[in-house]
This record gives structure tokens, C-alpha cells and sequence, in this order.
């Protein structure tokens, strides 16, 4: 017989359910302590704005990746088990499981007809989402697709599902996942000057707080955190005498400066407010283990040099999406030299 679950029971009614497998429109960063993950076999969420991305990779590395799916169109929300399937209006979420939080309403099912039809609907969405988000790379490229959107709703202010409000504290290089936090793009400088062009108004120019430039092809860095660092101008060098500098890039401008190959202007703005950073970059030890990793010639490509020579820069255009594997790889030994270190 169908029961009705209000908001006040739904926590214990999960608990004393222990669903197998979970569909749901989004998931809170809390979302993953409503569940067994001993017992759960397979979750399907929506990539949308109402979902935490930390939350999904959190989830993803406790049970593995194989069990985490990404359906973007769904909206159903969906808690099987072998004797019994609950379903209602329910996310995955704080606000949406405890008393207090939204008012929810859903039907616990136990007749052996509604479990099976509603076990055969989640199979029909894992379905989707295998033909959708197949790989684990789908996945994480299409969190990181959100973790851009999310990150433009903080800067604007749009309250996000049940997250709690951003904190001022910033987080120690240590405790950074760049899958969990997102990638942060290492960038070389140099202290050229550059005019900006007519498609950047003089309203945006008074306004820009810092700024990065990029090759017309290169990667969107719109909502990206980039970590930029001065080299020598006449050598692909580390400049020691120059800290690690944090951009975040509100707005972009193709052909928006003269820097001749790198027109493309990513600009942080000072009349918008910053999502939280990654990481904190004054932090000394932080410091001093990024000027050890980066001054090596295995990285000496995110300084700017020639694959086969650290000692030159390089002739050809510089791309960000030509390194990301070498940017990934430098950021996982900077983790492990700072982890030495402090």
C-alpha cells in the first residue's frame, strides 16, 4: 500500500530504505551522508546548477566512477530498493531531507509491480546516460562545464541548491583535488605592455583589476582560475624576485589587445566580487614549493621554453590546451613537494 512521506520523515524513511539506486535532479554537497554507499549500486544526477560538482567527484571516488552516471534532461527523483521504491519530489539534498528545509512530499512504494516499473525507469535513464556521459573524461569534462556556471551564479550573487554560503577562509594548496576543485591553469608572463583594442569599452578598461592573454584558439577562459608567474625576458627563466599571482577571468574579449599572437583578453574585473579562490597563494610554504617545482626542466614548457630546450623559448604560439596534461601533471607534484614541505 502507497504511503505518503513528508519532508519531517523523509531522512529516516532513506535511512530505514537503504536504496540500491538513486535518480535525482541534483545533489547537495551534503547529499552523498543520506545514502548507504556500502549498499548503493548505481546514481544517476542532472548536471545542473543545483548540483554541487565537489559532491559528484567526492561520491565518485568513494564508489567509483563506474557507478556515478550524468543525465542532463533528468528531473525525476528516484530511491530504489529490492522491496521498495520511493519517489516524489525529493532531490538528493539538506534543504530537501531535513526538517526545516523545503517541503517535500513524496509516496513510498513497497507492491512488487510499482518496484519493478520503477526499477525498469531507472534502468532506462542509465541507459541515457550511458550514450550521453559514457567515460569517466565525459564526466569530469561535463562537471567542469558546471563548476563554470556555478561559479559565475557566486559572482552575481544567485544562491546555489543547499550549499552553505561561501566562507572567507581560503583553503591550504594541500587540501586542493583538481578534479574535486577544478583545474587552475599554470600561465607564464612576461612584463611586456599591451594597448587594448577598440572592442574593449572604456567602461571595462577602467574597471579591469588584472588580465591574461591568450592565443585566438586557445581555450575559453571565461569563469577559469588561472596562477600566473613572471619569467625573464630574455630567458624562459623563473623570475624568484615575483610571487605566483591568482587571476580569475569575469570577462573575455577576442581580439581584445595588441600582444601579437596572443590577442585573445581574459580580464578579472574590479567591480564584480571573486568566487572563492582554490587555494591561498601567499602562503610561504605554497611559495616556496611552486618556485622549487616550476624552476624544473621538466616543466620548463610552462615557462615558456622549447620542448627541447629549456634555455630558449619557444617559436612556436603558446596554448594552454597544448599542456594540460603537463599542467595537470605539475600541479599533482607541486601538491606532493608542498605536502613535504608543510
Amino acid at each position: 500500500m502507497p504511503t505518503i512521506i513528508a519532508t519531517d520523515d523523509l531522512s529516516d524513511c532513506l535511512d530505514d530504505l537503504s536504496p540500491t539506486h538513486v535518480a535525482v535532479a541534483f545533489m547537495g554537497r551534503a547529499g552523498a551522508r543520506y545514502l548507504n554507499l556500502a549498499l548503493l549500486e548505481r546514481v544517476i544526477i542532472s548536471p545542473g546548477l543545483g548540483t554541487n560538482p565537489a559532491a559528484v567527484v567526492e561520491l565518485a571516488e568513494s564508489i567509483g566512477w563506474e557507478r556515478v552516471l550524468l543525465l542532463e534532461a533528468l528531473h525525476s527523483k528516484l530511491y530504489c530498493a529490492a522491496h521498495a521504491a520511493l519517489i516524489g519530489s525529493a532531490n538528493l539534498s539538506r534543504q530537501a531531507l531535513e526538517p526545516g528545509g523545503q517541503q517535500e512530499l513524496c509516496v513510498l512504494l513497497d507492491d512488487t509491480d510499482s518496484v519493478r516499473t520503477a526499477r525498469d525507469l531507472f534502468d532506462g535513464y542509465a541507459r541515457e546516460a550511458e550514450q550521453e556521459c559514457p567515460t569517466t573524461r565525459d564526466k569530469l569534462a561535463l562537471l567542469h562545464k558546471l563548476r563554470r556556471q556555478r561559479r559565475r551564479a557566486e559572482v552575481y550573487d544567485v544562491s546555489l541548491s543547499d550549499d552553505p554560503p561561501p566562507v572567507d577562509a581560503v583553503d591550504r594548496f594541500g587540501d586542493y583535488n583538481v578534479d574535486r576543485d577544478g583545474e587552475v591553469f599554470c600561465a607564464w608572463v612576461m612584463s611586456d605592455e599591451t594597448e587594448y583594442t577598440e572592442n574593449v569599452p572604456e567602461e571595462v578598461r577602467s574597471a579591469i583589476a588584472d588580465e591574461i592573454h591568450l592565443a585566438p584558439d586557445d581555450l575559453d577562459p571565461e569563469q577559469e582560475w588561472f596562477l600566473y608567474y613572471h619569467v625573464h625576458g630574455n630567458d624562459p627563466g623563473l623570475h624568484l624576485g615575483r610571487r605566483p599571482v591568482l587571476l580569475y577571468v569575469h570577462r573575455l574579449f577576442e581580439d581584445g589587445c595588441t600582444d601579437e599572437g596572443y590577442e585573445k583578453l581574459g580580464v578579472q574585473m574590479s567591480d564584480l566580487r571573486l568566487p572563492k579562490p582554490p587555494f591561498d597563494v601567499e602562503d610561504h610554504c605554497f611559495v616556496q614549493a611552486f618556485r622549487e617545482v616550476m624552476s624544473r626542466d621538466e616543466f620548463a614548457v610552462l615557462r615558456g621554453a622549447a620542448a627541447d630546450d629549456p634555455g630558449e623559448f619557444a617559436e612556436d604560439t603558446w596554448r594552454f590546451n597544448d599542456h594540460r596534461e603537463l599542467n595537470r601533471r605539475f600541479l599533482g607534484e607541486l601538491k606532493r613537494v608542498y605536502k613535504q614541505r608543510c
